[in-house]
């Protein structure tokens, strides 16, 4: 699986697309793009700053065929169980989970077809202030 990324604009207040990374000496670089614009504007920039907030693809797609990235909210519904949750990667587990009241689920292919994404923790973090 290739990497993808994407990185939040704090100044913005807006979603980049992550285009490529590279190091050098001392930072974090990114050739990045707006998202949903469809006349892209590319720009290189530091990401270890601090304005920026990277976020890693899980590699995996929702119901709807939305891709599934770190600091996403998820509802996740099946017949037995409605939640909304956030992705997040869990370094103790080497995985993503989603983070909700009921202990969280991992991401894998088989629970995608319950999860459809929402929106993001810095677009609405409201819609998940009360997870523990």
């Amino acid at each position: 699986m290739i990497s993808k990324f994407r990185a939040w604009d704090k100044n913005q207040q807006i979603m980049r697309g992550v285009r490529g990374l590279f190091w050098t000496k001392n930072n974090l670089v990114a050739h990045c793009s707006s998202m949903g614009n469809k006349f892209d504007e590319f720009f290189t920039t530091i990401l270890n700053d601090g304005e920026y907030h990277l976020m890693q693809s899980t590699g995996l797609f929702d119901k709807n065929n939305k891709e599934i990235f770190e600091g996403d909210i998820v509802r996740f519904h099946t017949p037995q169980l409605t939640t909304v949750g956030v992705v997040e990667f869990d370094k103790n587990e080497a995985c993503f989970k989603v983070r909700n009241d009921f202990g969280g689920h991992y991401v894998t292919m088989f629970h995608t077809r319950y999860f459809e994404v929402i929106s993001d923790i810095y677009q609405n973090p409201e819609l998940v202030e009360g997870l523990k």
